[in-house]
C-alpha cells in the first residue's frame, strides 16, 4: 500500500495535470493517504474477535442497511434506482450504490451467521439479550434478500454479474455447499415466480452478451476507454497522476470525440494503470493476490478447527472476505472506484483477521500452511 502511494506521488510530480486537474489529483492523493491511515488505525484498534465482529455488524446494520431497505422498497413498489440519486460519498450514483451493496452483502451474511442467542456464547454476538439477537438475526436475513434485489433494481450489469460470481464462490467455499446450492435453486425458482423483475431488466442483462454491433453505447465505449488508458501508460510508464486520466483522454482519444471529452476510464484497474503506471498497476494486482493467498491459507487452518467456535468464526469470515474481494475485482473492472473506501476496508480486515487468528493459534504459521499445500 505504501509503495502504491509512493508511485502515485511520483506520477503526480513528474506528470500530473494543471488547472482543475491539480485539485482532482491532490484530492485523490489525500483520499488514498486517508485510506491507508484508516487501514493502519483499524489494525491497531481491533485487538480481539468481539471488537472485530461488532465492527462488522455496525457496518452491516448501518451502511449496508440502506441497500437492503432500498431493495425491499423497490420490490414492493416496482421502482428502479430507489435512493440512488439521494446518496453521496462511496454510494453516489447507481453503479457505486450497486457495487457497494454487492460487496457489503458478505458483511451482512457474516452478521447473520453469528447473531447468536446469548452474549456468553462467544463474546461475539450483537447484544446481551437473546430475544433481541434472534429478531436482529432474521431482520438481517430479510435485508440480505433486499440487497440482492437492490443490485437488480439499480440495473448495474457489472455489479449484478460480480455479485452472482461472488455469491457462487461463497457457496462453493462453504462446507455445506450442496445444501446451499439446492436452497439457491429452490429460492430462485420460487422468487422468480412470485417477485417481478424490474422493468426492462432482462433486456439490459442480455445486452451484456450481445454481438458487438448490438452493444449499447455504454457497453461499447468501455473497451475504448480502457485502451486509451493503455496508450497513456505506454507514453507515461510511471503514470500521469491520480485523477488526471480525463485531462489526458482528450489528447489520446482515437474516436474523434464520439464518446465526448474529459471522460472517465470506467475501470478501477485501468484507473490505477493510468494514474500510477505499470509498476503501480503491478502493486495494485499484488494487493489482490496477497489478500487471496492469505485468506486461503487462513481458511485452511481455520477449517481444521471448524468444530471450535473460534475456528468457525475465522473460516466463515475468510469466505466472506474472499467473496467481497471477488465482487470488487470483477465489478471494479467496469467502474472507476480504486479509491473507494470499501475495498480498502476489506484489505484492512484481511490484515486484522490474520493477526487475530495467529494470536489465537500461534502455531498455525504461514510457513506451516504453505507446507500443508
Amino acid at each position: 500500500m505504501a509503495m502504491l502511494f509512493f508511485f502515485e506521488m511520483v506520477a503526480s510530480v513528474l506528470n500530473g495535470c494543471g488547472g482543475d486537474g491539480y485539485i482532482i489529483r491532490t484530492k485523490n492523493l489525500t483520499d488514498l493517504a486517508i485510506l491507508i491511515f484508516t487501514v493502519l488505525l483499524s489494525v491497531e484498534l481491533i485487538k480481539d474477535r468481539k471488537t472485530l465482529f461488532l465492527l462488522i455488524s455496525v457496518i452491516a446494520f448501518s451502511i449496508a442497511f440502506h441497500s437492503g431497505k432500498g431493495g425491499l422498497v423497490a420490490m414492493a413498489s416496482g421502482a428502479n434506482n430507489y435512493g440512488a440519486n439521494n446518496l453521496s460519498g462511496l454510494f453516489s450514483g447507481s453503479n457505486a450504490y450497486a457495487l457497494g451493496s454487492a460487496m457489503l452483502m458478505f458483511f451482512m451474511i457474516f452478521t447473520f451467521q453469528f447473531a447468536k442467542k446469548s452474549w456468553a456464547d462467544s463474546g461475539g454476538v450483537l447484544t446481551p439479550w437473546a430475544k433481541l439477537n434472534t429478531i436482529l438475526k432474521y431482520l438481517m436475513l430479510l435485508l440480505i434478500f433486499g440487497s440482492i434485489y437492490n443490485v437488480m433494481s439499480l440495473q448495474s450489469r457489472g455489479s449484478f454479474f460480480a455479485m452472482s460470481i461472488g455469491l457462487l464462490l461463497w457457496i462453493l467455499l462453504h462446507e455445506a455447499r450442496v445444501k446451499l446450492l439446492l436452497a439457491l435453486v429452490v429460492t430462485l425458482t420460487i422468487g422468480l415466480a412470485i417477485i417481478p423483475l424490474p422493468e426492462g431488466y432482462t433486456e439490459r442483462i442480455q445486452s451484456v452478451f450481445a454481438d458487438e454491433d448490438d452493444l449499447d453505447k455504454s457497453a461499447a465505449s468501455r473497451p475504448h476507454f480502457w485502451m486509451t488508458a493503455v496508450d497513456i501508460a505506454k507514453d507515461h510508464p510511471l503514470g500521469v497522476g491520480p485523477g488526471c486520466y480525463p485531462v489526458y483522454y482528450n489528447k489520446y482519444d482515437r474516436s474523434n470525440g464520439e464518446f465526448g471529452r474529459y471522460r472517465s476510464v470506467h475501470s478501477s484497474h485501468f484507473q490505477v494503470l493510468s494514474d500510477a503506471g505499470f509498476l503501480g498497476a503491478l502493486l495494485w494486482a499484488m494487493l489482490f493476490i496477497v489478500a487471496y493467498r492469505r485468506l486461503w491459507g487462513l481458511r485452511k487452518a481455520a477449517k481444521e478447527r471448524i468444530e471450535e467456535d473460534e475456528g468457525r468464526f475465522y473460516f466463515y469470515l475468510a469466505n466472506g472476505l474472499m467473496g467481497s474481494i471477488t465482487v470488487f475485482l470483477i465489478g471494479g473492472s467496469f467502474y472507476e472506484y480504486a479509491y473507494n473506501e470499501i475495498i480498502w476496508l476489506v484489505w484492512a480486515m484481511v490484515i486484522v483477521v490474520e493477526k487475530l487468528f495467529y494470536e489465537t493459534y500461534p502455531k498455525s504459521t504461514m510457513f506451516n500452511m504453505a507446507r500443508s499445500d
